[in-house]
């Protein structure tokens, strides 16, 4: 936060220390309706020091007369005064946003104790009012408002057990394809098809599908897993249909992490759960349906990796409502491998 001017301090000090509270960890209802009363208080001082300003410094649209009658007044006379003098710097509804926060000041205010404020309205309030002190002030503590503690604690928490269920699923795997297909985990054959995801284009097309079918030729002992796994994709690229060769390119994107191309060897013929029949993966069907999560463990696996490579959504950027979805999926994520993982030990356990 820089502070240029003297009139800045008040309003800029109340929502800072606001923040602080809103992080403090220690008697967290407490802490929170704090925090909630001095950001309506904040952004009260906000609004009388904006209306009050010079035009040359605020560039308000209303004359200073009727800006000065408005900060005299109440918050909703104040809340006019604003539409009125900086309407067109502000996005749509924000002050609609910070009439409700108001009313839940109030009822917080008048029967102090029997009410209790919930993350989700502080943190909503505590972007609001860090918007507009940024507006209308030029004032920039939007970094600050970020999770209170326990939210990011469960954050953390669910993404390590998720990169934990990850880091175990791989184990797994390939001592399932060590003991169907051992040759796929030779590093020679690794590398050949980690090569096949590497700068594919028009002109190697061909050969990469020619290099495709040798390897699970020569690597491949079951014949039955053999023809259905070359039955995926293209064989030629003038010969083959455009699906064919779509399958083909999907395919090639997916070893580039060779655990995503055991899981649809897997999930076929160790682990069918019914919802893909391998009769119906075949090159004239659209393989990407393996990649949704809720139909087959390869979708399952890139969709978990994906999930748990997001940024960690400590600051503003996301709703709280948008952060405990996340933490839901996250669980569910988790709980989901660690089932597939029970499920390939179970098997490795029989077989």
């Amino acid at each position: 936060m820089t502070e240029t001017h003297p009139w800045l301090s008040g309003p800029a000090e109340l929502i800072s220390y606001a923040l602080k509270h809103f992080q403090d960890k220690n008697n967290k209802d407490f802490n929170r309706r704090i925090a909630f009363l001095l950001l309506d208080i904040g952004v009260e001082t906000l609004f009388k020091t904006f209306l009050t300003l010079p035009e040359d410094v605020t560039h308000a649209k209303t004359k200073y007369h009727e800006r000065r009658k408005a900060a005299n007044g109440n918050f909703h006379d104040l809340i006019i005064g604003i539409k009125a003098a900086a309407s067109s710097r502000l996005k749509d509804d924000v002050l609609s946003h910070i009439e409700f926060y108001h009313n839940i000041r109030n009822n917080l205010y008048h029967q102090g104790s029997g009410i209790t404020v919930t993350v989700e309205n502080l943190h909503g309030y505590a972007k609001e009012a860090t918007y507009l002190l940024k507006t209308l002030l030029g004032v920039d503590l939007t970094d600050n408002v970020v999770l209170a503690p326990d939210i990011l604690k469960e954050l953390t928490n669910q993404a390590n057990k998720l990169d934990s269920a990850l880091n175990q699923l791989p184990v797994h795997v390939r001592l399932i394809i060590e003991k169907i297909e051992p040759k796929l985990l030779l590093p020679s054959v690794v590398n050949k098809l980690h090569a096949l995801s590497v700068d594919v284009d028009i002109h190697n097309f061909q050969d990469k599908l020619d290099t495709y079918i040798e390897t699970i030729e020569t690597s491949v002992g079951n014949e039955e897993m053999r023809k259905w796994i070359l039955n995926l994709i293209a064989t030629d690229v003038l010969g083959s249909s455009s699906q064919a060769i779509a399958n083909a390119k999907f395919l090639f994107d997916m070893l580039d992490d060779p655990i995503s191309f055991y899981l649809l060897i897997i999930g076929t013929f160790v682990l069918p759960d019914g919802n893909i029949e391998k009769e119906f993966l075949y090159s004239e069907e659209d393989l990407t349906i393996v990649d949704d999560q809720e139909y087959h463990i390869v979708g399952l696996y890139s969709g978990a990796k994906i999930f748990l490579s997001w940024p960690s959504p400590i600051n503003c950027c996301l709703e709280p409502s948008a952060i405990s979805n996340i933490i839901e999926l996250r669980k569910k994520r988790t709980q989901q491998i660690d089932k597939l993982i029970k499920s390939l030990r179970n098997w490795l356990n029989n077989n």
